[in-house]
């Protein structure tokens, strides 16, 4: 990966990215489009990655074998922004198993299940390299999601309409601690990781100290989450709440 920056940074603009694909055979711009792809996830810009991604899923031969490879690093990039292939497409290639029960976890905020599964296929993950990546981006959508349930008991009105909501961090506490199985959680580590999901852009807002509340949040909904800049067939991928 690191060769392979070297020899490509300098045609890795989005305006060159397209004009280099546009100009070769639709196989060589499918490897193309994955290997960018992944050196993007690797660098942490999810979003591109995943359209790059997409596009190289898009357009490979349902004959390939390397289709499964090219669906294994877009759920990755997917699940990132908030996008998850649907149980079939997972099923069809025999991938439901390895990330079926993240995207679960994810939408239910279930932090220690979701520990657990890493654990089991953490050989699995690790051949493809994507211990770290679904770690770091899983737990920040497990956490987005323990704010949005907390906002739809607190405050579900504004969460509904997609406004700020203002909620308390000893009940974000609470949850977190239902979350991950763990009674360790205080106030101090739930206003870390309300400032953690707002500093990845899960969320905006901010924290009032003196009264423990995040005051002016929004959590937006999974669809304002990311951009289709390569559109997914409509049944291929759905958006994780």
């Amino acid at each position: 990966m690191h060769l392979f920056e070297q020899v490509m940074r300098p045609m890795l603009s989005t305006r060159q990215l397209h004009v280099l694909t546009d100009r070769v055979p639709k196989a060589d711009a499918v490897e193309f489009r994955y290997w960018v792809g992944r050196y993007k996830l690797n660098l942490g810009n999810i979003q591109q990655a995943r359209d790059l991604l997409q596009l190289a899923f898009n357009d490979c031969s349902n004959r390939s074998k390397n289709k499964r490879t090219i669906l294994i690093y877009l759920t990755a990039a997917s699940i990132g922004c908030g996008l998850a292939p649907r149980p079939a497409l997972l099923s069809a290639f025999n991938l439901h198993a390895q990330f079926g029960p993240l995207i679960e976890h994810i939408k239910y905020g279930n932090g220690a299940a979701f520990e657990r599964h890493m654990n089991a296929w953490m050989p699995w993950f690790a051949k493809f390299e994507l211990v770290l990546i679904l770690k770091e981006k899983v737990t920040f959508m497990i956490w987005r999601t323990i704010l949005r349930r907390v906002a739809l008991i607190t405050d579900p009105v504004n969460l509904r309409a997609d406004r700020d909501v203002q909620i308390s961090l000893k009940l974000v506490a609470d949850a977190l601690k239902i979350g991950y199985q763990d009674d360790s959680y205080d106030v101090d580590d739930a206003q870390m990781i309300v400032l953690c999901v707002i500093d990845q852009g899960y969320a905006r807002g901010g924290v009032r100290h003196v009264a423990a509340m995040v005051t002016k949040l929004h959590i937006p909904p999974p669809s304002a989450l990311t951009k289709l800049a390569a559109k997914p067939h409509s049944h291929e991928l759905y958006h994780i709440d």
